[in-house]
């Protein structure tokens, strides 16, 4: 099954022989991905919304995985079997992603993985995690129209991150797109900083990152 670059970068993630949670699916693909190529042994297709899940159905139905994906009405984590041992939370905003983690956080312990893709404030997500000890195990960052950064975290054994690792991420320095990623914010930056007057109420702020990038930028060059 052909998965967009995204799609397939949160899906070399998931556990062997794991059972999914894949929370708003959309269409199900990675689910039924999952199922198909024998990483998951089942998927809950999961979503807040009857339209999503009309359009999970639709491909559980084209791909003849009824009987391993199930498409569910839930709100978050809320609803999920306990069977579940492995999550995906991907394509939202970082506070959709914490009020989901943060609703049913007694649960999260029965998870032995999540798989995390925030659109927005990755660093406020690395805090999160450090914050309430959790391990950030891998990360990733793939380029489709967009930049996307995945966070792979793992319930225990977390340590507290450095402002560094919270902004950067402990792992990503190691992959292919880092140093490319970086160079464009650097540049982003450059452009919001040449607009703005020195006495702005973010010039500092915004300065003081900029700086900080560039300083990564040297030292992993």
């Amino acid at each position: 099954m052909k998965l967009s670059k995204r799609l397939a970068a949160i899906k070399q993630f998931v556990l062997k022989d794991s059972i999914l949670a894949d929370i708003g699916c959309d269409h199900a693909y990675l689910p039924c991905a999952c199922v198909l190529d024998g990483t998951c042994v089942r998927a809950y297709a999961c979503d807040i919304n009857e339209g999503p899940l009309q359009r999970a159905m639709a491909t559980i139905k084209e791909t003849d995985t009824l009987d391993r994906v199930f498409p569910l009405l839930c709100a978050g984590l809320s609803d999920c079997p306990e069977e579940v041992d492995c999550v995906i939370i991907s394509g939202m905003g970082y506070e959709t992603i914490k009020m989901i983690l943060e609703n049913d956080y007694e649960r999260l312990p029965q998870f032995k993985r999540l798989i995390l893709q925030s659109n927005s404030d990755v660093d406020l997500l690395r805090q999160w995690l450090s914050d309430h000890s959790f391990a950030i195990v891998d990360e990733d960052l793939v380029h489709e129209g967009h930049y996307y950064q995945i966070v792979v975290a793992e319930p225990f054994g977390g340590r507290k991150l450095s402002d560094d690792e919270v902004l950067f991420g402990p792992l990503m320095s190691q992959k292919e797109l880092f140093q490319e990623y970086w160079e464009y914010r650097r540049h982003k930056l450059s452009l919001i900083l040449d607009q703005l007057a020195e006495d702005h109420d973010k010039y500092a702020e915004l300065t003081e990152l900029y700086q900080r990038i560039d300083k990564q930028l040297k030292t992993s060059s």
